[in-house]
């Protein structure tokens, strides 16, 4: 709920699974894999500054990274301003987090505002969307 009492209700999402017998996956000389999915990153209104707690999360996350990971960090911002503004904002932002990871295959980009993740009709709903969404893949060897 906001200030106004309005009430926010996330979409639900859903996660591909993918099931593997083990037979097949020794057939195909599949490896294991670890994948960790981080949206924890907050940014200020048209800022693409990690400071802070931000710089703390980071560092957590940084922590979990190998170099052996393959990460694809996705800026976003919410739908306040111009959309190619925000086009350039969401990359700065994903770039940003890039230069401080600085762990692993890095790719990253910027969606801008055209992937909304949460209500931008209220103040929170904007808050929540300017954010990076920080994919990492993990190949875990047990030899």
């Amino acid at each position: 709920y906001d200030e106004k009492s309005k009430q926010f209700d996330s979409d639900e999402k859903s996660l591909i699974i993918e099931q593997i017998k083990l037979t097949e996956k020794m057939q195909e000389k599949r490896d294991d894999k670890k994948i960790d999915r981080y949206s924890l990153i907050l940014f200020d209104f048209d800022d693409a500054k990690i400071t802070g707690k931000n710089k703390s999360i980071v560092d957590f996350i940084q922590a979990q990274i190998t170099p052996q990971s393959d990460l694809v960090i996705t800026g976003y911002t919410d739908r306040i301003g111009q959309a190619a503004y925000n086009q350039k904002l969401s990359e700065r932002r994903a770039a940003a987090t890039a230069r401080i990871i600085k762990k692993g295959n890095i790719n990253y980009k910027g969606v801008g505002s055209s992937q909304l993740l949460y209500d931008n009709e209220t103040p929170e709903g904007r808050f929540y969307s300017r954010t990076v969404d920080i994919y990492v893949e993990t190949p875990l060897n047990y030899k």
